[in-house]
């Protein structure tokens, strides 16, 4: 958790609900769009990309960035999803 996150106490499903709607985008800026999950592992041993390094999820969405032209998508300072 960033310093800059406050704990927030839940004692009710009110509570909750105001929690989570308090991070909802006002309506006249949703957006209708896919989002695809993918596993990545290495072929030779089969455990999980590591998000840097060579053989990495940065690696592969560095890669697709450059060869299609997408827009990077960064949260704190990491690359984490791409745009067409």
């Amino acid at each position: 958790m960033a310093s800059s996150d406050k704990l927030v106490t839940v004692e009710s499903a009110e509570d909750l609900a105001a929690y989570l709607a308090s991070g909802c985008k006002p309506q006249d800026q949703w957006k209708l769009g896919t989002e695809h999950e993918k596993f990545g592992y290495t072929l030779d041993d089969l455990r999980p990309l590591p998000y840097s390094g060579k053989r990495s999820i940065h690696a592969i969405l560095t890669g697709l960035a450059e060869q299609f032209g997408w827009q990077p998508v960064q949260e704190n300072g990491l690359l984490i999803a791409l745009l067409n």
